[in-house]
């Protein structure tokens, strides 16, 4: 089974507002999402949150299967907050330095000796306070008028006394700072929670699905143009691409942050980041590879209709399957620049290069022609010495001693993944990186 990965985190409140079939329901609706959160809070943290449920978004997890995916609580949302409300300044990751920072920040909030001192340091606990204190009038206020269900009313009025201590300053400052520790070093719990649980079936109950994927798929594309990394756009744009062939209603329009989003404006944004991969191919002002002797029939004729390559069914399934399995490696392979080289053949050799600065050059497998999944060795090499070994013939590069040759094998993808991963010396990686710059910028 396929795991789920997050993709986007959409706002809720841009969903309720454009995506849900009932405009006159959205005050609803949005505080069914509230109570959602606060069961997910309570359930991990046994306590209660007063002025806000962790609601303004929602993410998408996606196997890759289908174009949305499921729609659950966003973590991100969580960590965020956790560190605004917490006042922990800088990007952390989720690791032991966020838990340290904030460990600190409670620690302060423990010392906190006076409100005037807390709205400055912790404004967003200050509210805290604020708000259970009217929360707990208006229980009291509701016990008086409704005597006869007083017993309910005592019940959560102590539970909500016991999270926010109307009277004594250091008695809320104390069951904060547990709240808080809590949050912090149950954080995995928390995630593995909304993990395990989807807001799907109240979306499609309530929500036009048909706006709300066009409204994922924009996200899916903002994260293509804010990002150079080739593989996540390739990863984004296939998720895109099944929109496009999918039966949802394409005709919708919704507005985001201020855009009108339609099918145009997702297939005209789709069209600009594949262009935007195309920048991070190196297109060389010579060729790769020009004089080397390849198989005959992988050879493109000059004609406008050259003859196709002949093979048996069952021979053309094996060579297609062999370069297309190729072609899979080298995609995920983690790459971060693509170099094209003008060849007399239809497809020729092309350069993969590496964060590492190690550069494989191969043959590029071409579907209409099944016989170049085979028959060809890489070429290993720097990508300093990269453009002027490129212009070697064959013959040349297999004696060049800067250059290392790996046959097809059948254990070629774990040589290949070895030189990939390779930690190199740091000179030689502040090299790489200088010029892979270079490279995207020219």
């Amino acid at each position: 089974m396929s795991t789920s990965y997050p993709t986007v985190n959409i706002s809720l409140k841009t969903l309720l507002q454009e995506c849900a079939k009932n405009k006159d329901l959205q005050e609803d609706m949005f505080f069914d999402f509230r109570l959602m959160s606060r069961e997910h809070v309570h359930q991990v943290f046994k306590y209660k949150k007063f002025n806000d449920d962790f609601t303004d978004f929602l993410t998408c997890y996606n196997d890759g299967s289908s174009v949305v995916g499921y729609v659950r609580a966003s973590y991100d949302e969580f960590l965020e907050k956790l560190m605004i409300i917490l006042g922990v300044e800088g990007h952390h990751k989720d690791n032991e330095e966020l838990t340290f920072e904030c460990e600190k920040r409670i620690a302060r909030l423990r010392q906190i000796t006076s409100e005037g001192e807390l709205l400055g340091e912790f404004p967003v606990i200050y509210q805290d306070l604020v708000d259970s204190r009217r929360y707990i009038e208006e229980i009291k206020a509701l016990k008086r008028l409704d005597p006869v269900n007083a017993d309910t009313y005592e019940e959560e009025e102590h539970y909500y006394f016991g999270c926010a201590l109307k009277h004594r300053l250091d008695r809320f400052l104390e069951t904060q700072s547990e709240f808080y520790r809590r949050l912090v070093h149950q954080r995995q719990e928390y995630k593995e929670l909304i993990e395990s649980k989807s807001y799907n079936s109240y979306i499609r109950e309530k929500i036009d699905v048909n706006k709300m994927t066009l409204y994922v798929v924009w996200e899916y594309l903002m994260v293509c143009e804010g990002t150079r990394d080739t593989n996540t756009i390739k990863k984004y744009l296939a998720l895109v691409e099944k929109y496009f062939k999918s039966s949802y209603d394409k005709s919708v329009r919704i507005n985001v942050r201020g855009q009108e989003v339609s099918y145009y404006t997702v297939l005209v944004k789709y069209n600009e980041m594949k262009e935007k991969l195309k920048g991070d191919r190196i297109a060389l002002p010579w060729e790769i590879v020009p004089k080397g002797k390849v198989p005959r029939k992988v050879i493109q004729p000059l004609s406008e209709n050259p003859r196709p390559e002949i093979y048996s069914l069952e021979e053309t399934q094996r060579l297609r399957a062999k370069g297309q399995a190729k072609q899979e490696f080298y995609e995920n392979s983690g790459y971060v620049l693509f170099a094209e080289g003008k060849t007399q053949y239809n497809k020729g050799y092309v350069g993969y290069i590496y964060p590492n600065g190690k550069v494989l050059l191969d043959r590029e497998y071409d579907d209409a022609h099944p016989r170049s999944a085979e028959k060809n060795a890489i070429y290993i090499m720097d990508l300093e010495n990269f453009e002027e070994l490129s212009q070697l013939d064959k013959q040349a590069l297999q004696k060049h001693p800067q250059v290392q040759r790996m046959i097809h094998s059948s254990t070629w993808r774990e040589r290949a993944r070895k030189i990939i991963d390779e930690k190199v010396p740091e000179e030689k990686q502040e090299k790489a990186t200088q010029l892979i710059k270079q490279y995207r910028d020219q």
